[in-house]
């Protein structure tokens, strides 16, 4: 359905609500004639309110623990809800992380999961540069996801996650009722920091003084872009 036609509904509901009882009466129904003419119902104008924003994670198809940790946080900043996601694409499995909910909270949300994703990996690649070569490879694996654990809690700590009305809340629970009607689970998750050994203490250690580096600014509204800077 094109969104120019809902958009068009809108208006007319909205002019619904005018003090002119002839106007109020002539918008509800020119809403009732679009809606009817195109099949649509209170529960899709209610629904389309709902918007999402699909990002890669740079994972494959089992995609780390704390990539997951991190998109929850930031989609909880803003007020939207997350799903961790499969796609195939160009022959391969690829993990994305999608959000959604009212308004731009999805796009925002989705500006700033990058731009930490982004900034994380270039963290996490210096300390394992910094690891010792002789190293297995699966030893540097391991470190170098409790070293991403310990950013991402740390980096966490100062984002205020924000209260959903209950007009909100009710929207966003008639969204996941009517596109999952049974659980999504297409994504694979694996924890290899759940693995923590003695020496990788120093990994999380680390982790921590580096995320308390990140500044991560959530703006007064969903409309304004997320400030986030690393040194």
């Amino acid at each position: 359905m094109s969104n120019r036609i809902i958009e068009r509904i809108k208006k007319c509901l909205a002019h619904a609500n005018n003090s002119n009882p002839h106007e109020r009466a002539t918008a509800l129904r020119q809403a009732q004639n679009l809606m009817a003419k195109h099949g649509l119902t209170d529960m899709d104008i209610t629904l389309s309110e709902v918007r999402t924003e699909l990002k890669a994670t740079g994972a494959g198809k089992k995609m780390p623990a704390y990539i997951g940790v991190l998109g929850t946080m930031v989609a909880e900043a803003f007020g939207a809800k997350m799903i961790c996601r499969n796609l195939y694409k160009s022959g391969r499995w690829v993990g994305h992380i999608e959000f959604y909910g009212i308004g731009e909270v999805a796009e925002v949300s989705g500006y700033a999961f990058d731009v930490l994703r982004r900034q994380l990996k270039r963290d996490r690649d210096a300390y394992l540069a910094s690891l010792d070569k002789r190293l297995k490879r699966s030893t540097k694996t391991r470190r170098g996801d409790v070293y991403a654990v310990g950013w991402v809690l740390t980096a966490g700590e100062q984002i205020k996650p924000r209260e959903r009305s209950e007009k909100e809340s009710s929207v966003m629970a008639a969204y996941e009722k009517e596109r999952w009607p049974t659980p999504l689970n297409d994504a694979k998750v694996i924890n290899r920091a759940s693995k923590l050994q003695r020496n990788d203490h120093g990994a999380l250690l680390t982790g921590i003084g580096d995320g308390k580096k990140v500044q991560f600014y959530q703006g007064v509204n969903a409309s304004e872009r997320a400030q986030l800077t690393s040194p």
